[in-house]
């Protein structure tokens, strides 16, 4: 009288669900390989000679417009003495980088480099850019 009817057995396929894996893993190993980027853009004046030393230091960075910022942090100029008192809080021999636009005048940098060292730093490096000739 009635037929059974007979349902297909299916079959999860992983092969989508691991394709997709495989591109997230892919994709996030790529993001990861980016650049950090400067707060803001500066161009830095040219040196002759240079190190290429990639380390994590303390970075104080200066605009072409007279913008400062501390390690990717915009700041005031007149908070500058506190926040550079803290970098320097537990190693006074901390090397601090001034990275500065190539307009900014050399006075700002001379008066940078003062306010470093009332509050006990000795270790400035300027950044530059290397000159290939």
């Amino acid at each position: 009288m009635f037929q059974k009817i007979q349902k297909k057995k299916r079959e999860i396929s992983l092969i989508p669900l691991i394709n997709v894996i495989f591109l997230m893993l892919i994709f996030f190993m790529v993001a990861g390989t980016v650049e950090k980027l400067d707060i803001f853009e500066v161009k830095v004046p040219q040196a002759k000679n240079s190190k290429d030393e990639p380390v994590e230091k303390a970075t104080i960075y200066i605009s072409a417009d007279g913008k400062m910022a501390v390690n990717n942090d915009i700041v005031a100029e007149k908070n500058l003495p506190t926040i550079i008192a803290t970098i320097l809080i537990d190693d006074l021999q901390q090397e601090i980088l001034i990275k500065s636009d190539a307009k900014v005048d050399a006075l700002k940098i001379v008066k940078l480099m003062k306010i470093i060292e009332k509050q006990g730093g000795h270790n400035i490096s300027l950044i530059t850019q290397v000159v290939n000739k």
